[in-house]
């Protein structure tokens, strides 16, 4: 592994200590947050596919967030698996993260005009944060297992030898992330088995221009880049930013196997 697991540990001990002593206290808001859900958001009804769907939505999140102050080790078994079923549906992720960040600071706002609970500002936005980012593993799983699935049907590039190459990393890519495999694939680009066959003068030979050759060896040495990040964040429980960088790897890497 990239990065020292004694301290990961330590610093996942500490996090969910505070955590604990934090929702203890977040129990106080509760009658606000009832206020705050009687709200009708017709930016956010917009942003689904209908006013029904909006709604439902909305009172799924009210559920999952009362019941984790109530019970704060369900935190990420509620909002991962919430996050993995609406990537599912196809339900853009910042939509969801639109509205929950509008819960938070209205309920922000009520505490500030109210006068009441502003010592517990701090501990409400960790919360969320929290929150946050459990969904945001949601979706980063379940976009991992949508590519080893896309990839596993996908036969034509399968069947040529640099792509093969290429599908296959990002396959030991997915899997590590949803827990199959304990290391990352390659992420240096120069000991990655396809640099050899792209430095290969046989390869290089059907490229009649040769800005595009560079292109493509500028694109896997990128994708190369944004999974070591993406492996930061993931080793480090930041999963927004592991799922957002994961998105890129995805799409460079559509650009990647289109080009080679």
């Amino acid at each position: 592994m990239l990065y020292n697991k004694k301290e990961l540990i330590i610093n996942a001990v500490f996090l969910q200590i505070t955590w604990r002593v934090v929702v203890t206290h977040l129990s106080y808001i509760l009658p606000y947050l009832e206020e705050i859900f009687n709200w009708e958001d017709a930016y956010f009804i917009k942003l689904v596919e209908s006013e029904s769907s909006a709604r439902n939505i909305v009172r799924q999140i009210k559920n999952s967030i009362f019941l984790c102050l109530k019970n704060q080790d369900r935190i990420d078994e509620v909002f991962s698996n919430m996050g993995s079923k609406y990537s599912n549906r196809m339900i853009p992720f910042v939509n969801i993260i639109s509205l929950i960040t509008s819960i938070r600071n209205r309920l922000n706002e009520k505490i500030i005009k109210e006068q009441k609970f502003k010592t517990l500002i701090p501990s409400i936005n960790l919360f969320f944060e929290n929150l946050i980012n459990s969904f945001s593993k949601g979706y980063l799983i379940a976009s991992a297992k949508s590519l080893i699935d896309e990839y596993d049907r996908f036969d034509l590039w399968k069947n040529q030898d640099y792509r093969r190459i290429h599908i296959q990393w990002l396959i030991e890519l997915s899997r590590y992330i949803i827990g199959d495999k304990n290391e990352p694939p390659q992420l240096n680009y120069r000991k990655c088995p396809l640099s050899k066959k792209l430095s290969d003068p046989y390869f290089r030979l059907k490229f009649t221009d040769d800005r595009l050759y560079r292109q493509i060896t500028h694109i896997h040495r990128s994708i190369h880049d944004y999974t070591k990040s993406l492996v930061f964040y993931f080793e480090n429980s930041k999963y927004m930013e592991a799922y957002f960088v994961l998105k890129s790897v995805i799409a460079e890497s559509y650009r990647f196997l289109n080009d080679i």
